[in-house]
């Protein structure tokens, strides 16, 4: 995984993380002005089609729900062979469900922050994650990301 910062060579990094099968881009801090001009760059790269999604608008009060609504994302979104962004990610990985289990053992399906990048990792086209508060950055670094951009210098370093 590479880290790059948008003003050093962010084109060239995305370019080459585009190059990987279902790339997965990670947009970290700064302005959502800030995320959507990067996103610009990866659109102008990738000449596909994008769909784009604020995470607030994909959580429900159930869990069913929010699952429901990531599934038609990735479904239309592989329909189409879309760039999916899905920014503001940071309201999907702390929301909790009125239907939630009390521990983790309770009950045999995936939570949603799992659901969601199990369908990341076999979506086959490129997802672009933003994350408004880089303490996400590591749970975003579990899953199959590519490249992390930052939009300030110091929020994420080399892992």
């Amino acid at each position: 995984m590479q880290v790059a910062h948008t003003s050093t060579h962010v084109r060239r990094h995305c370019d080459k993380a585009l190059q990987t099968e279902g790339a997965c881009i990670g947009l970290v801090g700064g302005a959502r002005a800030d995320r959507q001009q990067t996103f610009g760059v990866i659109v102008d790269l990738a000449d596909q089609n994008v769909l784009q999604f604020r995470a607030a608008s994909l959580v429900g009060e159930r869990r069913k729900h929010t699952q429901n609504s990531l599934r038609k994302v990735f479904d239309s979104g592989a329909e189409e062979r879309a760039i999916l962004f899905v920014d503001s990610l940071d309201t999907l990985l702390t929301w909790h469900h009125v239907d939630e289990p009390d521990t983790p053992s309770a009950d045999a399906m995936p939570s949603t922050v799992e659901y969601f990048f199990e369908r990341v990792a076999s979506y086959p086209n490129p997802v672009v994650l933003g994350i408004d508060d880089a303490v996400h950055v590591n749970t975003l670094r579990k899953h199959c990301l590519n490249l992390i951009v930052t939009h300030n210098r110091s929020e994420v370093t080399e892992a």
